[in-house]
């Protein structure tokens, strides 16, 4: 018989800060707390006791940081000591709050041929110089690495309401190909290599003048057919 699966990658929510935002779960949550100085790509936190483990592990190169005060995004470079980390992006000032998630992406606990990724927009409605471009990743070895499968179709800024569908195959359609683990496929595009047993989302939002702000969600729903 053949079985669904519907999984939430983002729920719908207006995105009213210029960032880079990568897919979190409240079950990723490794720390929380509140910025005790202002230095540049740094996360400096007195309490941090970021060399000490939290519920969901030792913080790690790679991991997602969230300023809560402002809405942007960051990823650990370095774990500099148990009050300090450096970041990817100069994003916290003195007395901004955070979290800090692991970037393992959402695991899928069975075995699916066919995903499809629903990307819907509910409001845009600012410049067409502001611009949300959506990433969809796979990983194959457990979440230690990721891979860019899709690439939305760019949202323009004053694009209104919108929705796209992306389907991957678990089975490679093309007998070959040879992609770095670092490149993003253009907009509008699929790259059909299959598909392992994570995903995450990471979504760039471009602000022309000051106002851009994108309502969206992420599905993904996953088949498996009888055999």
């Amino acid at each position: 018989m053949a079985s669904n699966l519907k999984q939430i990658l983002r729920a719908s929510a207006a995105l009213a800060t210029p960032t880079t935002e990568y897919g979190t779960s409240y079950e990723d949550l490794r720390k929380s707390g509140t910025a005790t100085a202002s230095t540049a790509n740094k996360l400096t936190s007195s309490a941090g006791a970021f060399t000490t483990a939290g519920e969901n592990g030792l913080i790690a190169v790679g991991d997602i940081i969230k300023n809560t005060t402002t809405g942007k995004f960051a990823l650990v470079t370095g774990i500099d000591s148990a009050t300090e980390l450096s970041i990817s992006v100069d994003i916290f000032l003195d007395t901004n709050t955070y979290s800090i998630y692991t970037n393992h992406g959402l695991k899928i606990n069975d075995t699916f041929d066919l995903a499809l990724a629903v990307l819907n927009v509910t409001a845009a409605a600012t410049d067409v110089g502001d611009t949300l471009d959506v990433y969809l990743d796979t990983s194959f070895d457990g979440g230690v690495s990721f891979i860019n499968i899709g690439h939305f179709t760019q949202v323009l800024g004053n694009g209104g309401v919108k929705k796209f569908i992306m389907s991957f195959k678990a089975t490679p359609i093309t007998t070959a190909n040879s992609v770095a683990f670092t490149a993003d496929q253009a907009a509008s595009a699929a790259l059909q290599i299959g598909f392992g047993d994570r995903f995450r989302f990471r979504t760039v939002t471009v602000d022309a003048d000051g106002d851009a702000t994108f309502t969206y969600s992420l599905d993904l729903f996953l088949k498996k057919t009888s055999r």
